[in-house]
């Protein structure tokens, strides 16, 4: 019989299940990881790079460039994302926290004696003023402790990460959890490569899965006392650079292949957020992992299950008493999670400005040192000296051709391109 939701499959068996649906999300995004791969490229500033699939490997036309066929690369794209990040995040987020709104029924009018006429008329309720007065002072102190946390958390600058990683693949994600060890709350932001998701919805939290998959070193994941130790013990070092094996293709090409040496092997640690309904296959196992959440939830209800998995092996599984993922994403444009990146939309214009300017280049390094037209046969032989350039001929004079001034239109063209 077929297992259509995760509440039917104990905690045994959840490593599997979760790394079957990363599985499935790769290859469902795997179209969108090499324009994420290319972006990521062209960047960095390697706008001649291209995977060629019939080599099977990365192709660098401009390694084969030199002083007389230079490709100059103009990171025009790269500055038209960096402008708007800058613009999006100049003025920088204050938190503001309002006072709770009271129930005025809580404070009906008091009778009251009129010291001049004598007779009993409606005063407003003295504890509602000091009720008012407590809540500015505890949304004061709120909005005090939000704005010091912001900077903590160095909120503008995760904001701009965001910004310009959902420039270079569309979206990116942030991670907003409480640290039980710390006792503090945290945030980490995260690109496209490292997020799992069904990428064909249109919301985050439509995504009836999310798994965050990044390398994490053997010492730190033994030291989570969350995990079991049992399954501890039979986890192995995998030493990936990423989960994602074209983000992996990427940082080697950066960074280079290096052997980890014992004390820092890493393994990648999958942390998942599975969404299921309450009913008769996982009440029971709801109730001994998180009992007071079942006060709070009927049948039919969504839970989030939240998971650790190492390889397949699972390390960790509980229920979180949340109704959504604990995770914000960024776009710039509504519709499918996955879409067109806005470095994309700059990147052809761009390409056209290199062959431009790298045609302008060749010129410069070619003509304006001038041609020299001679006859067939004829012995011709430049020497330079100090005071000039002495060209040796036997009869024929060489003759000096004239140079063609670059038109006009194309430094109006390498305008528009710019502008």
């Amino acid at each position: 019989m077929a297992e259509y939701q995760s509440s039917s499959i104990d905690t045994r068996g959840i490593g599997q299940t979760i790394d079957q649906l990363m599985t499935f999300a790769k290859l469902a995004r795997r179209p969108h990881e090499r324009k994420w791969y290319d972006n990521q490229f062209f960047d960095d500033g390697y706008h001649f790079r291209y995977w060629s699939r019939s080599a099977n490997k990365i192709v660098d036309v401009s390694n084969d460039t030199s002083i007389y066929s230079p490709m100059r690369a103009i990171p025009k794209a790269s500055k038209q994302i960096r402008g708007v990040a800058n613009l999006l995040i100049q003025n920088n987020p204050t938190p503001v926290v309002y006072p709770e709104q009271l129930n005025l029924s809580a404070f009906p009018p008091i009778q009251q004696q009129d010291p001049q006429t004598g007779q009993m008329v409606e005063a407003p309720d003295p504890e509602l003023q000091k009720a008012v007065e407590e809540n500015k002072r505890i949304a004061k102190l709120a909005g005090r402790w939000i704005e010091e946390e912001f900077k903590n958390q160095e909120i503008p600058e995760n904001l701009a990460l965001m910004v310009m990683l959902a420039a270079k693949h569309g979206i990116s994600f942030m991670q907003i959890w409480p640290d039980t060890h710390t006792e503090a709350i945290k945030t980490q932001v995260y690109d496209a490569f490292d997020i799992y998701v069904k990428g064909d919805v249109q919301s985050l939290y439509d995504s009836p899965f999310l798994i965050k998959g990044i390398p994490k070193t053997i010492a730190e994941i033994k030291s989570n006392p969350l995990f079991d130790k049992d399954q501890l013990d039979k986890i192995t070092p995998d030493n990936r650079l990423a989960s994602s094996e074209i983000k992996e293709a990427y940082l080697k090409a950066k960074q280079g292949m290096h052997p980890n040496p014992d004390i820092i092997a890493t393994i990648t640690l999958k942390e998942a957020f599975l969404k299921e309904y309450l009913g008769s296959e996982n009440r029971e196992r709801v109730r001994q992992m998180n009992p007071d959440l079942l006060k709070e939830r009927k049948d039919g209800d969504c839970v989030i299950r939240h998971a650790f998995v190492a390889g397949d092996l699972w390390l960790y599984d509980e229920y979180l008493d949340v109704y959504e993922y604990p995770f914000v994403e960024y776009r710039f444009e509504p519709g499918p999670l996955y879409q067109v990146p806005l470095i994309e939309r700059f990147i052809p214009q761009n390409k056209s400005l290199d062959v431009v300017v790298s045609r302008v280049e060749r010129y410069i390094n070619t003509m304006v040192t001038g041609f020299w037209m001679k006859k067939q046969g004829e012995q011709f032989k430049p020497t330079n000296i100090a005071g000039g350039v002495v060209y040796e001929y036997l009869s024929t004079p060489p003759i000096q051709g004239n140079i063609s001034p670059v038109p006009g239109f194309v430094f109006e063209f390498m305008q528009l391109l710019t502008t």
